[in-house]
């Protein structure tokens, strides 16, 4: 049965974009306000809280959404309005108080709650019963959408073509995946594509060095470890009783351990989780896409769960740890893309016609 509302391929990637958007605005907010001082923007009794931004990005992203047809449209959707989500419920506590109190504590744990239910929605959508033989072709329809502008490049035809390989031996695939065989791909690119391409050639001769991949398991472990030493410096600073005197230390030792509260001991979990994440990848191998995506989701325990907590109490001494985890996941999902796209495409070599004829996991 056909479904009324095909998914895309991309999902994972879409959401995970709109997120780290959503979750890098809202922390640069607080940054910029924590620093500035908190000041009020309007003057003679006009505010002009920064939800409105918020709201113009939203409105920008969906106007991009229902004007324009190419795939990339759908990237700067993900990004403008990941934007635009941060700036508006960033001021949650506003509208959930009736004093209008910004400060309100239990605003962030809805804002977060919020950002995993959509973490963990991507995840579902992408993987349950996997992408079907009609999914992959109506993918494979959307990937040419701008193919009349030159946006066709070579690994796009590629993975156009692995679209239709798993849709199945119908007519409709075969005659577009004819097509697609004899379509010219994109004749000069433009600048920016040629400094997108030079940059990924030499991220490229970088990473296929020997050692590259341990290094960055390596990277993302400390980083896990880090991010626990930084929970526990924050709670210590907040909590700590202890006075100096060794006398004391024992005295504020258990103080310390009787002031924590769920949330605490919910993020030394997390950062538990993060750490065991970091070093399954590390066990597994970093070379292999299962490695590698042991160590992406050690991150998004970092971006989602820890550093959303540390930067709430400790605003600007928590922005290091973000400035470490954003470039991390990048250089991760940059590494776990091509091993996969690798992957993939010596899967497809092995597959037989009649087996392309079925439901397909999802190439996550």
């Amino acid at each position: 049965m056909k479904r009324a509302f095909p998914r895309s391929t991309d999902v994972v990637n879409l959401i995970d974009v709109f997120m780290v958007s959503a979750i890098s605005s809202l922390m640069l907010v607080r940054l910029y306000l924590f620093v500035a001082g908190y000041p009020r923007v309007g003057g003679g009794g006009l505010h002009i809280a920064h939800m409105i931004w918020g709201a113009l990005l939203m409105l920008g992203a969906l106007l991009i959404a229902v004007s324009f047809v190419s795939t990339s449209s759908r990237w700067w959707t993900a990004l403008i309005g990941g934007l635009g989500f941060g700036l508006l419920v960033d001021e949650t506590g506003k509208f959930l108080t009736s004093d209008n109190n910004y400060f309100f504590k239990p605003a962030a744990a809805l804002i977060y709650v919020l950002f995993i239910s959509i973490f963990l929605f991507s995840r579902t959508i992408a993987r349950r019963r996997g992408f079907t033989s009609e999914e992959y072709l109506d993918n494979a329809l959307d990937a040419l959408k701008g193919a009349a502008g030159g946006e066709l490049d070579e690994l796009e035809r590629r993975k156009v073509l692995r679209h239709l390989r798993r849709a199945g031996d119908s007519e409709l695939a075969q005659a577009i995946r004819k097509l697609v065989e004899g379509m010219p791909t994109r004749g000069e690119p433009s600048k920016a594509a040629r400094f997108r391409r030079n940059l990924e050639a030499r991220y490229a001769r970088i990473a296929r060095r020997r050692g590259f991949s341990s290094l960055v398991a390596s990277v993302v472990t400390v980083a896990a470890v880090s991010s626990c030493v930084e929970i526990l410096v924050i709670l210590l600073v907040r909590n700590s009783s202890w006075s100096g005197d060794p006398a004391d230390l024992g005295a504020g030792v258990e103080h310390f351990f009787n002031s924590l509260n769920v949330v605490a001991w919910l993020e030394f979990g997390a950062g538990a989780g993060a750490i065991g994440f970091a070093v399954a990848g590390a066990v597994i191998g970093p070379g292999s896409a299962r490695g590698l995506r042991m160590l992406e989701r050690s991150l998004f325990v970092e971006i989602l769960l820890i550093q959303p907590f540390a930067f709430y109490e400790a605003q600007f001494f928590a922005s290091a740890g973000m400035l470490v985890a954003l470039p991390l996941l990048g250089i991760v999902q940059y590494v776990l893309r091509r091993q996969t796209e690798a992957e993939d495409e010596s899967r497809d070599d092995e597959v037989s016609p009649a087996e392309r004829n079925g439901v397909h996991p999802a190439a996550l």
